[in-house]
């Protein structure tokens, strides 16, 4: 049966066929992708242009997809400003998203309407069989799932990334406690203190999530943030992050003087055009803390787009806030990026650290972070830090300020309080005695 607007398939048609899909993708033990299609500000582009506009850009996507797909590939609409694409035969779930590339490519042309010329775009979610479902209705639910998630995080493609065991339910399940956390105030934080290695004494700390569930417990970031990634969360998150840090922050400030919070930030955050935004109004909503924050980003990110990042990251530096290059050692960024980039701290990441006195070519390295973030006039923070033998051979290198479990681990924020009343140096205190031969 076929949509009489667009002349595609229509929903049930959809079903039988990808029914009948599956089934031959297992007998050949073959991929089968699936594509589910919105039209971004369908309603919208109605409203201003006309029903009668509306049903030609649907028209015309119709046919674009009739170009993007292979001889043996099928198109359907599947509801108002919906479409699908089945894709048998593919080679890998990377052939799936090159067709979403192309559907985005051949969109970047504006529709010529009588109207005039019409910039049109779709947002993608994408499931395979049998790596996500290998039935019509999940393998539907997926794709439409994995459509919703780009439409929170607001990405134009997303892939599945749940297994063929992982049920739709238990992810539902995970986003509504997810949601119910923010509202009953389940997230806490936990901060690592740092020591600066010329003085021995606190710094500030590194503030590190975890979620207090009345259901599952202590559940650390590494269960939970796929999750919030996959339910487009993330923003709402770091910017409890962030304003949580700074509301806590201001119990150091008060006794202990200008202690630092530090907060990662993810790529896909950072790179938003209203992350400042964000920035701005915490710092406006607890006044006097800008300079005492810290946003450590990725090395990737450095590298993802330039010329964005450095303007992004120059007015993060204009609100007064600092900037970390996190991981550092183990990207691909350019040397040149240091030349330009407005941060002021390097962290080393701790797989160099760890290896520091047994393997020549880390402790090479760590020399190497070290002499370059000095030369770019930036701090360098060692973390993983977990012996005091590391700790000194630090020193000696003229690290400025560790983090690690042989200071402490991660505290909850009454916990840390207490560390820092208690905190008289760790054994040895100024660098001299640091660097000194037990």
């Amino acid at each position: 049966m076929e949509d009489p607007l667009t002349g595609l398939f229509n929903r049930e048609s959809l079903f039988s066929l990808v029914h009948r899909q599956i089934q031959l993708a297992i007998q050949q033990n073959s991929r089968l992708g699936l594509l589910v299609i919105d039209i971004n500000d369908f309603s919208k582009l109605n409203n201003i242009y006309g029903y009668g506009t509306g049903d030609k850009l649907l028209r015309k996507l119709a046919r674009i997809l009739k170009e993007t797909r292979r001889p043996f590939d099928f198109a359907a609409r599947i509801g108002d400003d919906r479409f699908a694409l089945v894709l048998p035969n593919l080679l890998n779930p990377g052939h799936a998203e090159l067709a979403a590339h192309k559907l985005h490519r051949l969109l970047e042309i504006p529709f010529a309407i009588d109207a005039g010329p019409i910039r049109v775009s779709v947002t993608v979610g994408i499931a395979i069989c049998p790596d996500h479902a290998t039935n019509t209705d999940n393998l539907l639910k997926k794709a439409e799932l994995a459509l919703y998630v780009a439409t929170r995080s607001q990405q134009p493609t997303y892939l599945s990334a749940e297994s063929a065991i992982r049920d739709v339910s238990t992810l539902w399940d995970l986003e509504l406690e997810l949601d119910n956390a923010f509202r009953d105030n389940e997230f806490e934080l936990h901060y690592q203190p740092k020591i600066s290695l010329t003085t021995g004494k606190p710094v500030g700390a590194e503030a590190l999530i975890r979620w207090n569930s009345p259901k599952r417990g202590m559940v650390f970031p590494d269960q939970f943030i796929p999750i919030v990634e996959e339910a487009g969360l993330m923003k709402q998150l770091t910017a409890w992050v962030i304003n949580s840090a700074l509301r806590q922050s201001l119990d150091w400030t008060d006794k202990w003087g200008p202690l630092s919070v530090s907060v990662n930030v993810p790529p896909e955050i950072v790179l938003q055009t209203d992350f400042v935004d964000t920035l701005t109004n915490a710092i406006g909503l607890w006044k006097g803390t800008g300079e005492q924050l810290v946003i450590e980003i990725t090395e990737q990110t450095l590298a993802s787009d330039p010329d964005r990042v450095f303007q992004l990251l120059s007015n993060i530096r204009d609100l007064g806030v600092k900037v970390s290059i996190d991981d550092f050692g183990t990207g691909y960024s350019s040397l040149g990026y240091f030349k330009r980039f407005p941060a002021s701290e390097l962290k080393i990441d701790k797989s160099f650290v760890a290896g520091l006195l047994q393997d020549q070519t880390d402790a090479d390295i760590v020399h190497l972070i070290i002499d370059l973030a000095h030369r770019f006039e930036m701090e360098v923070v060692a973390e993983g830090v977990e012996d005091l033998e590391t700790l000194k051979t630090l020193a000696r290198q003229r690290c400025d300020i560790a983090q690690g479990y042989l200071i402490s681990k991660p505290l909850p924020h009454r916990v840390f309080l207490q560390w820092l009343e208690a905190f008289r140096g760790l054994k040895s205190t100024p660098r001299n005695e640091i660097t000194a031969e037990s």
